[in-house]
């Protein structure tokens, strides 16, 4: 049976205003990071599911951590290629998407939130390789070479309750956006 899961990763509106405007001192970026709340990626699939199934005719589901996906029982095969492209299409057509392209100052505010999920996974017991310094996390932006915490969390083999769970105590930054 197919089955087929998009995973909100380029932007939601909430990380928008966290990542937008000038430099913040180290303090306000663990309460930034602390205001990271899931249930927004949540509410943000409900609506590209309603935009899917207005486009296409289908429902697809919802997943509480922001993903969209849909089964052989949701969609029949010969027309999983309509809802695989109405799916980035209704991220994108509802701002959930941007084309990734982030400014020096954004970057900067990213890198320390990244910084402060590095801390809150070690404090749950997951950790990571080091994190490179800022210009080198700022030069592999949009590569496979990429640092980001939650990138090294497939090496623990959590089931799907346990990665839920632990998303909801240390959110991914990089799930949030970076409009």
């Amino acid at each position: 049976m197919r089955m087929t899961k998009w995973l909100i990763l380029g932007a939601s509106t909430l990380l928008i205003a966290v990542l937008t405007g000038c430099s913040a001192p180290a303090s306000s970026f663990e309460e930034e990071y602390e205001a990271l709340d899931q249930s927004v990626l949540a509410d943000n699939a409900v609506k590209v599911a309603e935009c899917v199934e207005d486009e296409t005719g289908f429902e697809v589901t919802a997943g509480s951590d922001g993903s969209v996906s849909y089964s052989g029982r949701q969609v029949p095969e010969s027309q999983s290629e309509l809802v695989d492209a109405a799916i980035p299409a209704c991220f994108e057509k509802l701002g959930f998407m941007s084309d990734g392209r982030l400014s020096a100052s954004q970057l900067e505010r990213l890198y320390n939130l990244q910084l402060q999920a590095q801390d809150c996974l070690a404090n749950e017991g997951y950790e990571s390789r080091d994190a490179p310094s800022e210009q080198v996390f700022a030069d592999t932006w949009g590569t496979p070479d990429l640092w980001a915490p939650w990138a090294e969390m497939g090496k623990y083999q959590l089931s799907q309750e346990e990665l839920l769970s632990l998303i909801e105590r240390c959110p991914d930054p990089a799930s949030f956006g970076s409009k």
